[in-house]
């Protein structure tokens, strides 16, 4: 395998060209020959609108959607004698916690951490 130059792996004045030396059909799919043709700009005139005194509208529609709840000194609103809700009926259920673990399984795994650590 031969090394490539490196002025001839990348030039810059080559890449930027397009080189085509094969003849181009310059017909339309309607057979009809391009034809070149120079685009004129269209100059148009700019007519001033006339100023007009309207009223402004004071607020947003964010300010006439949402009132104004005047907290905008971050008040922290305490209540003095706050209402925690009262359970007063005891848990007549099982849980899993109270079928696993058993007193009787506790008393065995206090005698087993007793005889390993003698």
């Amino acid at each position: 395998m031969q090394a490539v130059n490196p002025k001839d792996a990348f030039n810059i004045e080559k890449e930027h060209k397009i080189i085509n030396n094969h003849k181009m059909d310059l017909s339309t799919t309607k057979k009809e020959a391009f034809k070149e043709f120079k685009v004129e700009r269209v100059r148009r005139s700019v007519e001033r609108i006339p100023h007009q005194q309207v009223p402004i509208m004071g607020s947003s529609s964010y300010a006439n959607q949402y009132p104004n709840w005047k907290n905008g000194n971050q008040d922290v609103y305490i209540e003095k004698h706050p209402q925690y809700p009262v359970y007063s009926l005891p848990f007549s259920g099982n849980s899993s916690y109270k079928n696993n673990f058993t007193e009787d399984q506790i008393k065995e795994l206090k005698r087993q951490q007793k005889n390993l650590a003698a």
